[in-house]
């Protein structure tokens, strides 16, 4: 019986489930860290000897990249979104064309309707 992986032209071995939570947890330590050292210089701010403006500012840049953080892991760096903006945008990955294929806008002349 043929499986999926068995089809023709599917090279991709589909990822284990020890790769998928390895790699889901790489990204949530990535954001955690970000996190937590952005809501440090906030427990800061409480402490008036530390209340400066440079923690203040610290804070504030941090706190403000969090929204950048979360969308760069998790939807740019997404396997399958960086496919569909790459066949969105017309690139094509050598290791997936094959003779019979070509970009989706060309035009070929002298082709009957």
């Amino acid at each position: 019986m043929a499986t999926p992986k068995d089809a023709p032209g599917s090279n991709k071995v589909p990822p284990s489930t020890a790769e998928q939570v390895k790699k889901q947890l790489k990204l949530a330590m990535t954001a955690m860290s970000v996190f937590g050292v952005s809501w440090i210089f906030g427990f800061l701010l409480i402490f008036e000897q530390i209340n400066k403006i440079w923690v203040r500012y610290i804070f504030i840049i941090l706190n403000s990249t969090q929204g950048i953080l979360i969308f760069i892991l998790y939807v740019v760096l997404e396997d399958g979104l960086y496919k569909v903006w790459r066949e969105i945008l017309g690139i094509i990955d050598s290791s997936t064309t094959n003779a019979n294929s070509r970009p989706k806008n060309q035009v070929i002349a002298n082709t009957p309707l």
